[in-house]
């Protein structure tokens, strides 16, 4: 592995202080965005593959079933790549100074009807 970045929920510095210090901590800022954000996937990949693992899990501990879904699919994982890579290019140093609500505020007016980013957040396989 030669990188790791982390999209997390803007709830989760308040929610779960600790572990956000120290994944702020070993990672550092730049490797973090905060977003409104429920989604739960991993992407790993090179020039020659592209996996998608999705989930239902949360990170906590839960006594329900749960699921989650291994895909050799590159439209997907270019498509959920390209999210990630649009939330990334916002600044790190923005992130950690707002409040939940302008968190939710930065996401509405980065997903507005006529933002490019709109259409890619809707995608449907």
């Amino acid at each position: 592995m030669r990188s790791i970045i982390w999209l997390v929920d803007a709830s989760f510095p308040v929610r779960q202080p600790g572990y956000c210090a120290a994944m702020r901590e070993r990672f550092g800022d730049a490797a973090i965005r905060v977003t409104e954000n429920h989604a739960k996937f991993v992407l790993v990949g090179n020039e020659q593959w592209t996996v998608t693992l999705r989930t239902s899990m949360n990170l906590n501990e839960n006594r329900r079933l749960e699921s989650w879904e291994v895909s050799d699919d590159r439209e997907l994982y270019h498509y959920l790549r390209e999210v990630v890579d649009g939330i990334f290019a916002t600044e790190a140093s923005e992130q950690w100074g707002r409040s939940r609500s302008q968190n939710r505020d930065a996401f509405d007016a980065e997903t507005a009807a006529n933002s490019p980013r709109r259409t890619r957040l809707r995608y449907i396989k």
